[in-house]
């Protein structure tokens, strides 16, 4: 009986265990359905990847199409596109549509020398790969070259921007050429990046041109430029020379917290100087001192009275005092040797021009500090001569008994530096008093050196309460006021 029963348990265990397999057993209709699923994310993947790569791939448009559309006066609207072959406006003349190229590369070269555009012109952020010639070319619209990489040569010589003109953050692989164009509003340059040289000659600004942050790399030429309003280079870089050779400027021409590295890039500059300012003419200049102090005398001169004229009108103190000092330092390269030396020492050396307040007060501190270190140590030299001089004065020193206990020699020795040294602050005071007349006080014989001495004290203190007013702009003002010429 037992052993009937265990066999009918375990045939029940097995076809118990035979029925879960066959539940946990997928069916073909399942199957299937798993299969077609992992098909169609196969082919969604596929396809996704498909337009990725037909995105990453700009469309080619050919050149020649572009120039004829603008042919027939139909505008062209492009945005990430690669223009194959080389782009000639010139067969255009005058393009009465608008051209939008929008991040675009150009393949070929751009040829669109003295060619009219009536409309606007917008090829922002664009790859030139080969030369772009602009020269002579009219844009009676806007025209706008915002982050746009000319990889060669461009040239913009002799154009006219009669509308705004934008290159904001634009680079230049090679050199450039605006010389002779005309911008009738504010030309835009800044973040600019010019590696070869950039060329600005005879360029006119009607409504000025900022170069925020520009960057030259190479040599700048500004010569003979005219603005009739402001030329702003605040922080731009100038690696190169920076030449504004008879540059006339109706507003301010501003090189605030700009750099002049003073690089020649090439053999032919090594002599070239960091900026070269020969006949500015500038209502406003802004410009460090130190940046001028490289050049020839008279453009130095030139440039120092405007830097200080302006520095006063804004307020720059500073500024005007740095300028005023140069301007000194300037003329005094022109005195005869005697005279300049005394120059040196005394009005440079120790009044600073006037325009230094530390320098006379220094002085006078020194000065009076020499006398009282002097005297203190005639008086001390004096009765040691006695002593060593005097047989009874040698005697009386043979009795007393010069080893003494180390606490009571340190703490002696501590009272005694302390005493010197109070006395010494005195009679300091004591000597700076004398600068100052005391009212009510007996008059007494000075001998002659003494009374020398106190005029000095009085001249130099006197020379730096003139440069300590001269540090006030309202104070300066009213200096400059009354010692000018009529």
């Amino acid at each position: 009986m037992r052993r009937l029963r265990g066999q009918s348990e375990f045939a029940a265990r097995d076809a118990l265990a035979s029925t879960q397999v066959r539940r946990c057993r997928p069916t073909r209709s399942a199957i299937g359905t798993v299969r077609f699923a992992a098909s169609l994310v196969a082919l969604l993947v596929a396809s996704s990847v498909a337009v990725g790569a037909n995105a990453a791939t700009p469309r080619a448009v050919a050149a020649a199409a572009i120039v004829g559309q603008l042919r027939l006066e139909r505008a062209v609207v492009l945005e990430n596109v690669v223009v194959r072959g080389t782009l000639d406006f010139r067969g255009v003349g005058t393009v009465r549509a608008s051209f939008k190229c929008q991040g675009c590369r150009f393949v070929g070269a751009v040829h669109a020398a003295d060619v009219v555009f009536s409309r606007g012109v917008d090829m922002r952020e664009s790859l030139f790969e080969h030369g772009a010639d602009f020269s002579g070319a009219a844009f009676e619209g806007d025209a706008t070259f915002d982050q746009s990489v000319f990889a060669r040569r461009a040239s913009f010589g002799g154009a006219a921007f009669r509308s705004t003109a934008g290159f904001r953050g634009t680079r230049f692989g090679g050199s450039v050429d605006f010389s002779g164009a005309a911008f009738s509003k504010e030309a835009d340059l800044s973040d600019a990046e010019f590696d070869g040289d950039a060329e600005f000659a005879d360029a006119r600004f009607g409504g000025g041109a900022t170069y925020f942050k520009a960057r030259f790399r190479s040599r700048a030429s500004f010569d003979r430029v005219s603005a009739d309003g402001d030329l702003d280079f605040t922080f731009a870089e100038f690696e190169g020379p920076a030449v504004f050779g008879n540059a006339t400027v109706g507003g301010t021409l501003s090189f605030e917290d700009a750099f002049f590295f003073g690089v020649a890039l090439r053999r032919s500059e090594r002599h070239e100087l960091p900026i070269r300012l020969d006949q500015l003419r500038a209502a406003r200049l802004v410009l460090a001192v130190d940046a001028v102090r490289d050049l020839d005398a008279r453009s130095r001169r030139v440039a120092l009275k405007q830097i200080e004229a302006t520095a006063s009108v804004r307020g720059d103190t500073a500024t005007a005092n740095d300028a005023e000092y140069e301007l000194h330092v300037l003329a005094a390269e022109g005195y005869p040797r005697w005279l300049r030396f005394l120059d040196l020492v005394f009005y440079r050396g120790a009044a600073g021009y006037l325009l230094r307040p530390v320098r006379p007060l220094a002085v006078l501190l020194a000065a009076v500090a020499a006398a009282v270190v002097f005297r203190r140590y005639r008086r001390r030299a004096r009765p040691a001569q006695i002593a060593a001089v005097s047989p009874m004065g040698r005697s009386a020193l043979v009795g007393v008994p010069t080893r003494r206990p180390v606490v009571k020699r340190v703490v002696a020795r501590r009272v005694s530096l302390a005493t010197s040294a109070a006395d010494l602050l005195g009679e300091f005071w004591d000597e700076l008093a004398t600068i100052l007349p005391r009212r009510g006080a007996p008059r007494e014989y000075l001998p002659l050196t003494r009374r020398l001495e106190i005029l000095v004290y009085r001249v130099l203190f006197v020379c730096f309460l003139v440069a300590l007013a001269r540090a006030n702009q309202g104070l300066r003002d009213m200096i400059d006021a009354l010692t000018s010429k009529p």
